[in-house]
């Protein structure tokens, strides 16, 4: 991954938001987008993925690379879904099925 600044610590806490991010929204999406339930512990634990990752992007200064845009578009995606749910709204597979889209067009550009 793109380091997100010259301090090392500060490129593999990014790594590590991202990697949760990742994996948090893979499994929801995977349960999301065969109609199956996501229990609330699932919600959490995506919702507390997302805040880590946004402190990482939101602490972004230099310019963006692809990863890092990839990043943005999977976290933004997951707060959708998230604010979606606080408004009682459904969450069609469709919503879902963008989200596993959108983690692994992110992963790629980390492991290529």
């Amino acid at each position: 991954m793109p380091s997100t600044g010259t301090d090392p610590d500060t490129a593999t806490a990014a790594c590590a938001a991202f990697n949760e991010l990742y994996l948090v929204s893979g499994a929801a999406a995977q349960l999301g987008a065969h109609g199956l339930q996501v229990q609330d512990m699932q919600w959490q634990a995506l919702a507390r993925a997302t805040r880590r990752a946004s402190t990482v992007l939101a602490a972004r200064i230099e310019g963006e690379s692809e990863a890092m845009a990839a990043f943005r578009r999977l976290t933004l995606l997951c707060d959708e879904l998230l604010d979606r749910r606080a408004m009682g709204h459904a969450c069609p597979s469709a919503i879902w099925r963008d989200l596993a889209r959108a983690g692994r067009h992110a992963y790629a550009q980390i492991d290529p």
